[in-house]
């Protein structure tokens, strides 16, 4: 059964602007993905209509108090237009100061188009963007039911390395779900990711 989000909304709206302070905001800032992963615990939940628009995230904003940390999920983050607007914005209204982005890969281009312009619209935030590599190759399409997502990670990584060079505050990280397809490769792919991609870390999770 899909999430009714208005409703949703409702609620989460009354409890938070009834908190003085905030430590960590974890929003889903979109139900649109581009990928079929495997992994995914919200599959059900996905391209659905209903995301907040921009007016009710801004209200949300407006009345929520200050606090530091942003973490945004989905769907797939870079899906939605207005993100860099939504960063900015709880930047300003609401003092956010860390960012954790996590990103399939599947857009290169925009992702580092899209990093920049957070960084340089916010110079006091520290962003740490996560690309997802669950197995190289063809295992990475497998798990994320895209064919050429492993190809596209790689872009993403590289063309991502500029913003590295201008922006101190800036943290890419690779990200691996470890799962049952997966599980005996875990080692390759870290020895890969060491070897082959200039990332500040390597995190894994285990489902």
């Amino acid at each position: 059964m899909a999430t009714d989000y208005k409703v949703e909304f409702g609620k989460i709206f009354g409890a938070l602007t009834r908190r003085k302070r905030l430590g960590l905001v974890i929003f889903f800032v979109t139900s649109v993905c581009n990928a079929k992963c495997r992994t995914c615990f919200y599959w059900q939940e996905l391209n659905q209509r209903g995301d907040l628009t921009w007016d009710e995230i801004k209200r949300l904003s407006e009345t929520m108090p200050h606090f530091r940390d942003f973490w945004l999920s989905g769907g797939e983050p870079t899906l939605r237009r207005d993100l860099c607007d939504i960063i900015h914005l709880f930047y300003v209204n609401n003092g956010i100061r860390w960012v954790n982005l996590p990103t399939n890969g599947l857009l290169p281009e925009r992702t580092a188009e899209w990093t920049g312009r957070i960084c340089r619209e916010n110079p006091e935030l520290h962003l740490d963007l996560n690309v997802a590599m669950d197995g190289l190759h063809e295992m990475q399409d497998s798990i994320r039911a895209v064919p050429g997502n492993f190809r596209r990670t790689l872009d993403t990584l590289e063309a991502i390395q500029g913003c590295r060079q201008d922006f101190p505050n800036l943290r890419v990280n690779v990200n691996t779900v470890i799962c049952a397809e997966n599980f005996e490769n875990v080692l390759d792919i870290a020895e890969f990711v060491k070897k082959n991609c200039r990332v500040d870390g390597h995190y894994f999770n285990i489902i």
